[in-house]
Parts: structure tokens; sequence; C-alpha cells
């Protein structure tokens, strides 16, 4: 639908090509004329008059059938309206600000991708029809939750648990232990999020079911499971205990416990430890991780191409290990999004451009989501909450803002500041409802691995890092209070109300200037 009458048309089906016609000075005026192709070949151009300084504006329909007849809205938005229209999906989220300015647009950007991608149904991505899978779509929703966006997030889990009984979402492949963990892990960080006992209420018989199965499937293993996925199927169960237990059902969560408990006790009475597929293609790229002077490869690179996703895992085990190469990954990974800081599933090693999958994976966008929200706090430990376990000292001297982060332990909100060598680390968590108010321990390993607090909120001068005696740092006054009024953003990103968002690297064209 055009908002201007079309001045002259050319449609044609396969061989022939509209374009070509349309340049040959074949166009037609008078009435549009419908063309079809039984091959889905057909093509139409069509001609507008374009004015100095005006513009035309088309309105594109791409999933309308044969029988649909669009109809042109009464009122269409506004670029900038549009533009808004999706950051408004993501307002809810956690806000990092980083001193790396690249890491923090690249998440908003990535949470926007993702949230794009959830929109509606959640359609399997274009280029990964054969190989989504439902751990794919549950790190998704997990990432999501992680960083706050319930909303979008409870409606997808209620769905795809309804659908057990469908032979959807947890039938989609063949079943495993493996699969049904990474449900109970994005039912895990909804709660952990959200302590959202509704949603609790409405998928515990699923939950039920498939922890049930789970328990079945490792009591009738005849190879020992691996202790990776042993660990994580007894997190994975405790973590949905508590959740039943929080909801007023204590059978179901002493059941859960159980189970959880079975999968750690089976460890040691193991005599062969069988290793974890997933872990052991890591590894093997990182033999050479506690080498000072390595020389691993920083992406990871398969028949097809360099795997982002796998890239951003290898990311995420080096930050759990404490490993600063970490950041030579991410580095990687900001330059193969490119501008726009979308990844394909696949990339050129040389080119950093897409050589398989999607265009645009929202696998992972996801996993980059969860790799920036490790950086800025850990909360995988019960009762303890570790920020900024691992800081390099390219960031000593410079400001760093946290709001509105979900843990388990309550929404947490905190900001780094310098006072010469020292960082002043500010901080307020606020607890879930009806959680505990105290218990939480507050670390910051990676600024003062001697300081902890358990208070709820604060502020405190840390001792120097001992790497930052050698860094030129930003002065600040010198005093020891740091006002909490500090915890205000350095940065908003609110665009104009009437201004389109335009990349921040993109020339300004005015108006009816040539491409060329």
């Amino acid at each position: 639908l055009f908002d201007k009458p079309v001045a002259r048309w050319s449609t044609s089906d396969a061989p022939g090509d509209a374009l070509a016609d349309t340049l040959n000075g074949a166009a037609l005026d008078g009435p549009f004329e419908p063309v079809r192709s039984s091959l889905g070949l057909a093509t139409a151009t069509f001609l507008l008059p374009v004015p100095h300084r005006t513009s035309v504006r088309v309105l594109l329909y791409p999933e309308a059938s044969r029988r649909d007849r669009p109809e042109r809205p009464a009122v269409v938005p506004t670029a900038g309206q549009v533009a808004r229209g999706w950051e408004a999906h993501t307002t809810s989220a956690a806000r990092i600000e980083l001193p790396d300015r690249r890491i923090s647009d690249g998440y908003v950007t990535a949470l926007r991708s993702v949230s794009l991608a959830c929109a509606g149904r959640f359609p399997i991505p274009l280029g990964r029809e054969s190989d989504w899978s439902v751990a794919d779509e549950a790190r998704v929703v997990g990432a999501l939750a992680s960083v706050g966006l319930r909303d979008l997030v409870a409606p997808i889990l209620r769905q795809r648990c309804d659908e057990l009984e469908l032979d959807s979402w947890f039938r989609r492949e063949p079943a495993s232990i493996e699969r049904n963990l990474t449900v109970f892990d994005a039912v895990g960080a909804y709660w952990n999020a959200t302590h959202d006992t509704a949603l609790v209420d409405d998928v515990l018989t699923t939950l039920v079911k498939a922890a049930h199965w789970v328990e079945r499937a490792r009591s009738r293993r005849v190879v020992p499971i691996a202790a990776p996925t042993a660990h994580a199927a007894s997190a994975s169960l405790s973590v949905l205990a508590s959740a039943l237990r929080s909801c007023g059902q204590p059978d179901a969560a002493d059941d859960l416990q159980s189970f959880a408990a079975r999968f750690v006790l089976d460890l040691d009475t193991d005599a062969v430890a069988v290793p974890d597929v997933a872990a052991t293609d890591v590894a093997a790229t990182d033999e050479h991780a506690t080498q000072p002077d390595d020389d691993r490869a920083i992406a990871i690179e398969t028949r097809h191409g360099v795997d982002t996703a796998a890239t951003v895992l290898a990311a995420r085990a080096d930050l759990e290990r404490g490993d600063g190469f970490v950041f030579e990954r991410i580095e990687w990974l900001l330059r193969a999004g490119g501008s726009t800081s979308r990844w394909p599933t696949h990339v050129h090693p040389r080119l950093l451009t897409g050589s398989a999958g999607a265009g645009d994976d929202p696998a992972v966008s996801a996993a980059f989501v969860s790799l920036v929200r490790s950086l800025v706090v850990d909360d995988s430990r019960p009762g303890v909450l570790r920020l900024l376990a691992n800081v390099p000292p390219t960031w000593f001297g410079q400001s760093l803002d946290v709001h509105d982060l979900p843990t388990s332990a309550g929404v947490l909100s905190f900001a780094l500041r310098w006072h010469g060598a020292r960082p002043a680390l500010l901080w307020e968590l606020t607890p879930h409802a009806g959680g505990a108010s105290a218990g939480v321990t507050i670390t910051a390993p990676g600024l003062d691995d001697s300081w902890s607090t358990e208070t709820l909120q604060g502020e405190a001068l840390l001792a120097a890092p001992r790497a930052a005696a050698s860094m030129p740092l930003v002065e600040h006054p010198n005093s020891d209070h740091v006002p909490m009024t500090t915890l205000e953003p350095r940065v908003r990103r609110e665009q104009p109300t009437d201004t389109p968002v335009v990349s921040a690297e993109a020339p300004l064209v005015e108006p009816g200037d040539s491409f060329g």
C-alpha cells in the first residue's frame, strides 16, 4: 500500500522480470492488474514521483495470504514512533552501562533483537529450521527473564508448558535429560528474577511431570551420567524445589529436592566418569587456558564457519573461572556483530560475514545478554551476590552503572565511582516480595577481594586494586563520601519526540540528496 498514487507499474512472471521491463520503457499506467505465479516467482515494479525534499511511504504485509485484502490504517506511525515502540518493549529490562560503551550498546541492541524474535508466537528463526531446538528457545527465554522482561517471558512459558500434552515444546525433539533441564532453567531464571507464584502455579503440573521423567531417566541409565550434567540437574531441580515450596507445594518440592540429591549422590558411586560432550568441545578449544602465553583461538571454528553461540559460551566459561581472556572474545564478538550488533549463527572467520544458519540468530543475541549480565553480577551461589568478579584494568578509573537488575536475592542497583586509585561502590538491594530481607552477602572480588557486606543499601570506599597503580585514573574530589544520588544513570538514551532513531555511524543525508 502506497501513500501516493502510482504513476506507472509493470508486472511479470518467470522467466520475465518486471524491473527489466520498466527499465526498457514497458511500464504501464492505469489501474494495477494483479499478477500471480504458481512457483512464487511473480514480480512487480512501481514508479512514483518523488519531488525534491519529499518522501514516499510504503506499507508491506509480508504474512498476508492470497485471500487477504489489507487496508491502509487510518493512522500510520512515524519512523520515530515505531522506534520508540520497540524501545518500549525493553524499558522494563535492567540498564547496564559499562565503561566500554560498545558492550553496553551491544547489550541494548541484543535485547531488542531477541524481543522482536519472541514477539507473537515465537517462530523458528529463518535459517535455523533444521536445528532449532527446545534448548535454544529455553535459553532465549531464560536470558530475557534474567534481566527483567517478565511481561514478555511469562506468556511464552505458559503457552509452551500448556503444549506439553499437544506434542509441542517438550516433544519437538527426542526426550532427554538435557532438554528438560533447559526448560527447568528457563522457569528457574524467571522465578529468580520475579518470584512470580502465579506463573509457577500455572505450570506446576507440567514441571512436576517433567521432573519425574528426568528422575526415571536417571535411575534407568546404564551408563553413568556425566558429572557436569549431574551437577546441572541438581542445581536446576533445587531451584524448582525452592519455587514450589514458596508457592505452598511442600510435597512436590520435597520430591524435586530428593531428585536433585540423587544426581549428586550418583557421582560418588559411579566408578567411571563420562565426559560431557558440550563441555569437552569448549575445553578442547581452551586446552591452553592456564598457560600465561597461550595461543588459543579466540573464536570457535567449525566446518560451517565460526560458531558465534559457541564463542559466547566459551566467553562465559572464561568469565566463570576468572580468566581475563573473556574480554578478548568479547572484542571479537563486537567486531563480528558490526555496527548493528547482529550475529549470524556462523560467520566467515576472515570476512566476519554470515556463512550459515540465521542472519540474526536470537540464540546468539540471548547468549550475549546473559554474558553481559554475568560481567556485572554472579548470583549462582545461594545467599551471595558477587559484583564485578572480573574487572579489566582498562576499566579502572571509569564509572559504571547498573539499574534494576533482577537477582535471586532481589532487584539490585549499584554504581562504581573512583576516588583517585580507590573504587567507591554504591549499592541498593530490594528483596523480592515475601523474600528474606537479611542473610545476603555482597562482595566485589574483581575490585577488592577482602570486602563484603550484608547490608541491603550503602556505600563503601574499597581498597585500590593492585593493577591500578600503573594505570592513569580519572581524578575525583578527595572525599570518602559518595552520595547515593550518583546511582542516577550517567547517560539517558531517550530520543526526541519526533526524531527517528539513526545509527551513530550512518552518514546524515538531507532529503532529496542523491544516493550516489
